[in-house]
């Protein structure tokens, strides 16, 4: 009974959740066919400019509510739903880049025909829509000597994060799976690892073994150097990844992160 009479605000942090803070777009770019880059702008950011916690709780509005009004926005950028029946769509991502001196952040967005509501607000997004964003969350690396990381498009935001931040002399390889060449972007890849792309080639995403069986052919390092791999990857995935690690790597728990980022039978 309590909740219903709750701010929205309140009741998430009823649920150990941090506030909802307002973003609004103001611009967009399309980085390759399927991935979509906007631009946010908002105020009292520096909570979330970590490289411990990736990722937040993107709140969208429901097809019903306006793009630019749905949200009351508070001089703090703290906001609430101005319409209690609006009730927002909950999507978790990763922020690409973020300068809070600027009250700027990037987040990247990959697009499917067949995709979810996150998907398709994105293919949509125009400068002056409003969102909320809930967090910090999420883990990123834990300190090593050498790193795997892999994943699919759906990790390639948090992947290209992590190698914005990585020093210049960190050892490792990176491993992205992609629809095809077209897909392949930029990245920030420090001087001591490799980066190998792998291109579906027409197979629809979560239904190789691409990603796996590339990363059960790494070659770890075999001296004294701790090793830590992250994984980002479809829920299949990333369990037989996951088993990889553990049963035949014999990686422990702590030097391992892998997440599943998506279902197959659930994209968005």
């Amino acid at each position: 009974m309590l909740k219903r009479v709750l701010p929205f605000v309140e009741r998430f942090a009823l649920a150990g959740v941090s506030e909802c803070t307002a973003l609004r777009v103001v611009g967009t770019r399309q980085l390759t066919p399927h991935m979509k880059r906007i631009t946010f702008s908002g105020t009292s950011l520096h909570a979330f400019a970590t490289d411990a916690d990736l990722h937040v709780r993107l709140l969208i509005p429901p097809p019903d509510a306006p793009r630019d009004g749905w949200l009351a926005i508070q001089q703090d950028g703290k906001a609430s739903v101005r319409n209690r029946r609006h009730k927002p769509i909950m999507r978790k991502y990763t922020i690409r880049a973020i300068d809070p001196s600027s009250g700027r952040l990037d987040m990247d967005f990959v697009l499917h025909e067949d995709g979810g509501p996150g998907g398709l607000w994105a293919a949509q997004a125009l400068a002056g829509d409003l969102v909320g964003i809930i967090g910090p969350g999420g883990r990123g690396l834990a300190p090593a000597d050498w790193y795997l990381i892999a994943g699919d498009e759906t990790a390639l935001p948090a992947i290209g994060r992590m190698m914005d931040t990585m020093p210049a002399h960190t050892q490792g390889h990176a491993i992205v799976e992609i629809a095809d060449a077209r897909e392949e972007q930029p990245l920030a890849v420090p001087t001591g690892m490799s980066l190998e792309w792998l291109h579906r080639d027409g197979a629809p995403a979560g239904t190789t073994d691409l990603l796996l069986e590339a990363i059960e052919a790494v070659r770890w390092p075999s001296d004294d150097r701790k090793a830590f791999a992250w994984v980002g990857a479809e829920l299949a995935a990333a369990q037989a990844i996951r088993d990889h690690f553990s049963n035949r790597c014999g990686l422990a728990k702590a030097d391992q992160l892998v997440v599943a980022y998506w279902r197959r039978t659930a994209i968005g």
